[in-house]
């Protein structure tokens, strides 16, 4: 698992050549940790920001709906953070996972150019996700108020059915579906069978 997650770091600009599956694998997992672990840190701020205010409040005296309502507030406004280095991550995740996707497209015997499905797809969610940090911060409060609950489930569905949230999903099943696909015995048009 470590070398294989050294050797993809090791070759982040390399293009050609073969990687197993194994080899990737390990690497899309190493990544996948690595941004779960950024997305928790990032929604430290997040969260620190709705206890502080509920604290606040709290000790002020609030009632509880007037505590919630100032949480949710404070936490939309903190929100932006956690989105940007959301988005920052899943930019960084295209980045380092390019090469060695093409080089295992190349391993099953396909072209490298198949991997601008993934690339174009995540592109396409993360400009979704920008577009949609209004309408997320404004979901933070209108969930604070429960006689605004029917209004909450109308955001919370327009935002699900937005075509730009569910279109990276495709860029994913493309990279399971060439993932798994077994390697060229021998040489193929990409070089010799990967040594890692």
């Amino acid at each position: 698992m470590i070398q294989a997650i050294k050797y993809n770091l090791a070759n982040l600009t390399n293009f050609s050549g073969r990687d197993a599956r194994s080899t990737f694998w390990w690497y899309v997992l190493f990544i996948v940790i690595a941004q779960f672990v950024v997305g928790l840190l990032a929604s430290i701020p997040l969260i620190t920001a709705g206890v502080g205010t509920a604290m606040d409040a709290a000790q002020s005296g609030a009632d509880q709906a007037t505590m919630q309502a100032e949480m949710m507030a404070s936490m939309a406004g903190a929100m932006d953070t956690a989105i940007w280095v959301g988005v920052a991550a899943e930019i960084a995740v295209v980045l380092l996972l390019l090469a060695s996707f093409v080089r295992r497209l190349h391993d099953s015997g396909n072209s490298g150019y198949w991997a601008a499905i993934p690339v174009v797809t995540q592109l396409a969610g993360v400009y979704g996700e920008i577009t949609m940090v209004d309408r997320a911060k404004e979901l933070m409060v209108i969930s604070a108020d429960p006689s605004r609950m029917d209004e909450m489930q109308a955001l919370q569905a327009e935002m699900m059915a937005a075509p730009l949230t569910w279109i990276p999903y495709i860029g994913l099943i493309v990279i399971i579906v060439f993932g798994v696909m077994k390697t060229e015995h021998g040489a193929n048009n990409y070089g010799e069978p990967p040594a890692v």
